[in-house]
């Protein structure tokens, strides 16, 4: 018999922009929804383990946005914080699917927004460059003069 728990927690990442948010869940076959205030996730706080900093039991499962990701019942929320950035939360529990898709700790998300984000500065700083990626899927640029 499989025990439900709550496991709610920061992916670790420093984020600024809803466009690059949006084409890292495009690339992993999801969407972002803007606007949508909850996100799905176990939807109780068992008091089983220590809340993320700054967050309070009565905010779980709110948020400014959702990303919903394909073969996964829970939700990763997005909230912005009162430094202008965003926050990702989300329930890493495994019911919910998500690790199965985003990695440990959302590692995969946060190397393919940071991915797309070195991207989007190497375009708005107009420089050319070239994208290679190993057998590892270790991503390297390389400017070019």
């Amino acid at each position: 018999m499989e025990i439900a728990i709550s496991h709610i927690s920061k992916i670790e990442l420093e984020c600024d922009n809803l466009d690059i948010l949006g084409k890292t869940a495009r690339s992993f076959g999801g969407q972002l929804i803007q606007g949508q205030q909850t996100y799905k996730w176990y939807g109780k706080f068992m008091n089983d383990y220590p809340l993320p900093d700054g967050v309070k039991a009565e905010d779980l499962g709110k948020c400014d946005h959702a990303i919903k990701l394909p073969s996964a019942s829970y939700e990763i929320g997005v909230s912005k914080n009162e430094k202008g950035k965003y926050e990702l939360r989300w329930d890493f529990w495994h019911s919910g699917g998500l690790e199965r898709v985003i990695g440990k700790g959302g590692g995969l998300f946060k190397q393919r927004y940071t991915d797309f984000r070195t991207e989007h500065e190497l375009k708005m700083k107009k420089l050319k460059y070239k994208r290679t990626v190993d057998e590892k899927n270790n991503v390297q640029y390389e400017i070019l003069m």
